[in-house]
């Protein structure tokens, strides 16, 4: 067996490329270090490791006399690979399915620091994409997270759903990552920050010297029952006194050892080192980097279909090829007219589709372009993409009775390959069960704009979520829950522009931080939810809540009518009362809608009810 020789008084046995560290300690007093020789060792052994940056501060790494092969992802200058924040889910692929270690620098090329909130998001999707792709191939990596209290604070901002959805990544890996071969290494100088929910899943804690009273309480409650009290103190004034390089390590059953231990000095450059006055931080010689060539290309490769599969990409596509079609002269000389096409009934609709077909065949002989809309449409479709493609005002060839009555182009609407004014091809239904007049119908394939009582296409997701809350009894929802349930930033300068110009049309009524559909605004919503079952209610409020929140939100459904106490439902979802998570999360789950608290319990919100149903 190798062992990883990280101090003279302590080893560590093969198997830590799985398991979980928590690191704490003060400014300079060798978190960094540790982490370091970690990974070196890991090296040594040719396991893998990533490390998340967010003060690049790694990269010596890559120099002095046992330099690593490391690939270095973002940074100043971009490093090895530039990334941007945006690029979680693209990195994750990467660092999956690479045989090489990864470090990850959450800056600029040109120097500027990522923003906190850059930071969280590319974390969130980092973090959950990385999980999911370790569990289908399961080769080791240990995942180094410095600076770890700021994406697992042991307390989030009101309303604060990115770092609760981080937060909550982050305790998935930690519970459950040793499962698909993922150990973790948490670093923080702030042990009171850091959410105790994580923080206890740790099997070794190393803790450098520490001072402030809120940390090194947050240390003695690691320690738990594992350690008598009378013990606890004697190793609290060790931690106090510890001299710089010193660890404490603890690890009652994982590693049976309880002490100290003088952590090694790294042997690659220590490029963490604060630079000395008038100075500056210089790497010895040049830097030791792997076959850059061969991963920039199959870096390519994974940002290629990452592009393929991303909806938000394949807009993109379509809105340049709207403006190349836009700009191609057309080959008839009548004027065009624009005939409006509405959605009446299901056989209408057939009719639509045909004659719709037939235009856009008769279409590829006179605009260029078409051709490749249709093929984004087909990729679309195979990959269950959310996305409307939209082909607008389409040059017809004239036909006969065209050709009487002057060129015709019509603007349609095409989702999946059929014209629609609702998704699925559905008819839009009134609450109460009528169909609207053809004057409301949703779907005019041509310029965004506002007529009778028809909402803009942009809007209508604020229209179809406010339809649904009002179904389930939410007739003035606040601002946040219509936000949510239209996948919206409350706080985005889009969403309240979108809700103003709703009050405008008349389809919305608003006050202060909540609003309520007209009339007008329910018979333009197209998911009344008519005939709907307390299935039918619960896999929709599952759809609309992250999948991390079904672990509290499960038991309530099941308990409901009853209410659970607040400590019942940590238990069930197996988490810790006292984190931050845990709370959060039930802050998210309150803030759909979907439940109801006080301070000791918690219950399922009666909308998710029908009456007479359950």
């Amino acid at each position: 067996m190798t062992k990883l020789h990280v101090s003279t008084a302590l080893s560590l046995p093969e198997d830590a490329v799985t398991r979980t560290f928590v690191v704490y300690g003060g400014k300079g007093k060798g978190k960094t270090n540790f982490g370091s020789v970690l990974v070196e060792e890991l090296a040594k052994r040719g396991d893998r490791f990533c490390v998340t940056d967010p003060l690049d501060v790694w990269w010596g790494l890559q120099h002095g006399d046992h330099a690593i092969d490391v690939v270095i992802l973002g940074g100043t200058h971009g490093r090895d690979m530039p990334i941007t924040p945006g690029a979680g889910e693209v990195i994750a692929d990467f660092v999956a399915d690479e045989d090489v270690s990864t470090v990850i620098v959450m800056r600029h090329a040109d120097g500027r620091m990522w923003t906190n909130g850059e930071r969280i998001r590319f974390m969130t999707a980092f973090v959950r994409r990385l999980f999911a792709r370790q569990g289908e191939r399961r080769r080791p990596l240990m995942l180094v997270i410095d600076e770890a209290g700021r994406f697992v604070p042991q307390t989030a901002g009101k309303g604060d759903l990115q770092i609760a959805e981080c937060i909550g990544a982050i305790e998935e890996l930690v519970e459950w990552g040793r499962n698909v071969g993922l150990g973790c290494c948490l670093i923080t100088q702030r042990s009171a920050r850091m959410a105790k929910a994580v923080s206890e899943l740790a099997e070794c804690m190393v803790a450098f010297q520490t001072a402030g009273p809120n940390s090194i309480k947050a240390i003695v409650e690691w320690f738990g029952e594992h350690i008598p009290t009378e013990r606890q103190k004697e190793l609290v004034g060790i931690l106090r006194k510890l001299p710089v390089g010193r660890a404490l390590v603890v690890s009652p059953e994982w590693l049976d050892f309880e002490g100290e231990a003088p952590i090694r000095l790294r042997e690659t450059f220590d490029s963490s080192a604060t630079p000395k006055a008038g100075g500056a931080l210089r790497a010895p010689g040049r830097a030791r980097k792997p076959d850059l060539a061969k991963y920039s290309a199959r870096m390519a490769e994974v940002v290629e279909r990452a592009k393929a599969e991303d909806p938000g990409a394949l807009r993109a596509t379509i809105a340049d090829l709207r403006k190349q079609l836009a700009a191609k002269p057309t080959v008839m000389a009548a004027p065009a007219k624009t005939l409006e096409v509405a959605v009446l009934s299901n056989g209408t609709t057939k009719a639509l589709t045909k004659a719709a077909a037939q235009m856009v065949r008769a279409a590829e002989l006179v605009a260029e372009g078409v051709g490749r809309l249709q093929n984004i449409a087909s990729d679309l479709r195979d990959a269950s993409a959310p996305v409307a493609l939209e082909l607008h005002r389409i040059q017809s060839v004239p036909s006969a009775r065209a050709a009487a009555a002057g060129s015709t182009s019509v603007a349609l609407a095409v989702r999946a390959g059929s014209v629609v004014g609702h998704p699925g091809g559905r008819t839009p239904v009134a609450h109460d069960g009528s169909t609207p007049r053809s004057g409301s119908a949703r779907g005019s394939g041509g310029p965004a704009r506002t007529t009778e009582g028809v909402p803009k296409r942009y809007l209508q997701k604020l229209v179809d979520a406010m339809g649904t809350l009002d179904h389930l009894g939410y007739t003035q929802p606040t601002n946040l829950q219509i936000a949510t349930w239209s996948k919206m930033s409350v706080r985005g300068g889009a969403f309240s522009g979108y809700l103003r110009e709703l009050a405008a049309a008349g389809l919305v009524t608003k006050d202060g931080q909540t609003a309520a559909l007209t009339d007008a605004g329910r018979a333009a919503a197209s998911r009344p939810l008519h005939g709907a079952s307390n299935d039918d209610l619960h896999l929709l409020a599952r759809a609309v809540a992250k999948p991390y929140l079904h672990k509290l939100l499960n038991p309530l459904i099941e308990a409901y009518p009853q209410t659970l106490t607040i400590t019942d439902l940590a238990e069930a979802a197996g988490m810790s009362v006292e984190g931050g998570a845990f709370s959060g999360y039930l802050r998210e789950l309150v803030a759909y809608g979907f439940v109801t608290k006080d301070r000791s319990s918690a219950r399922a919100a009666d909308a998710l009810f029908i009456a007479g149903a359950r």
